[in-house]
């Protein structure tokens, strides 16, 4: 707490705007390990260019567009002139305040770096940038929430003439999943720097948060990988864990790992019930060419492709009066009235009887109505 204090004491002694621009920066990459370089100063609208040409149909940013009155592309003149010492102050600052994490990367390799309080050292010593690019290269520095980008790809797609629905889908989508995966996992750490683990080791694929303390491992990706393109299952085989790939809109357990919709297990680390999921070994190169074969024929649960209920809705009375559902037929969420019948992945009801599958009713987020909304006029029907 002492040292905390101390830190902020010292963030004061500099502008405020220093943080902020530090902050965008370290946004803009998102979970990505970039070098120093990269991070401090981006191809501004480069990634969001990629991602756009990636859809079906690809979508063009408009021709001759300049991008250098972009946010990210101020934040990254105003951090030129700060001090090497200064930027390990407000990146220390960052983390203590739990607005940033460490990500360590396992390659398998003796020399991989895995040691928060190194990466502390380092930056309470930085005076010069050499010392900066040498700890980029070794871990990666991420905001624990992708909200801080989103506001600034929406302006650069504003500013290339692209529709801004587009920043939520194709390769976007996946990396802004990603940063928010890991900020909920680690947020639930106590008295301890927030820092994750990526798997990379060569030959087994790429596992992106690996949680020691609970036991949990996650692959993201916000498409239906087929099972041959896992990799959760290749990690730590004679271990008893958690493992979970996220999918598009695919629910199903084949006894060795959890295919979860990505919008329910951000619900599930939100409300901390992980830990409600069957742990499991992990499988060999022919058992899990076995179970490819069979995937197929394999029996899925009734609701694999139901709805998913985000949060309940209450009036300002407190009364409640509907739902926020993500529906699996349109891939969109949306407000309904509490309905007297309902199969939902994470919640049943039955004769107006509210019946959670995975967690307490009082975990559910509960958002209040406005007055004049749509439900308060149907409750009153």
């Amino acid at each position: 707490m002492l040292c905390m204090l101390f830190r902020w004491y010292a963030i004061k002694l500099f502008q405020t705007c220093d943080l902020s621009n530090m902050a965008r920066l370290l946004a803009y990459k998102l979970g990505e390990p970039k070098s120093y370089d990269t991070v401090v100063d981006p191809e501004v609208g480069g990634q969001e260019r990629y991602s756009l040409l990636g859809l079906t149909p690809p979508v063009r940013f408009a021709h001759g567009i300049s991008l250098s009155d972009a946010m990210v592309a101020g934040s990254a003149r105003h951090v030129s002139n700060i001090s090497a010492k200064d930027k390990g102050r407000i990146l220390l600052f960052m983390l203590d305040a739990g607005l940033a994490c460490i990500e360590f990367t396992d390659t398998g390799s003796a020399v991989d770096v895995k040691d928060t309080g190194y990466v502390l050292r380092e930056l309470e010593a930085c005076s010069e940038e050499r010392q900066l690019r040498n700890l980029f290269d070794k871990v990666s520095i991420c905001l624990t929430t992708p909200l801080f980008y989103t506001r600034l790809g929406d302006e650069i797609l504003k500013l290339a003439g692209v529709d801004a629905s587009n920043l939520c889908r194709g390769d976007m989508l996946g990396k802004m999943l990603e940063v928010y995966v890991r900020g909920a996992t680690v947020m639930r750490s106590v008295n301890r720097t927030m820092h994750s683990v990526k798997l990379r080791h060569c030959g087994l694929g790429e596992v992106d948060v690996f949680d020691s303390a609970n036991e949990l491992l996650i692959e993201c990706t916000v498409s239906n990988k087929k099972a041959g393109e896992v990799s959760v299952q290749k990690y730590f085989k004679d271990a008893s864990l958690t493992r979970v790939c996220t999918m598009r809109d695919k629910r199903f357990f084949d006894g060795v790992y959890h295919r979860i919709p990505y919008p329910a297990m951000c619900c599930m680390l939100d409300a901390d019930t992980t830990h409600a999921l069957p742990r499991t070994f992990g499988a060999t190169d022919e058992q899990m060419a076995e179970m490819a074969a069979n995937y197929g024929k394999a029996k899925r649960p009734a609701d694999e492709v139901s709805d998913i209920v985000l949060a309940l809705v209450n009036n300002a009375g407190g009364k409640r009066v509907g739902l926020r559902l993500w529906r699996h037929e349109t891939q969109q969420a949306e407000m309904v009235a509490v309905p007297a019948e309902l199969r939902a992945w994470n919640l049943d009801i039955v004769h107006n009887r509210l019946t959670p599958k995975l967690c307490n009713l009082g975990d559910f987020p509960v958002l209040t109505a406005v007055s004049g909304h749509a439900l308060l006029s149907d409750v009153a029907k």
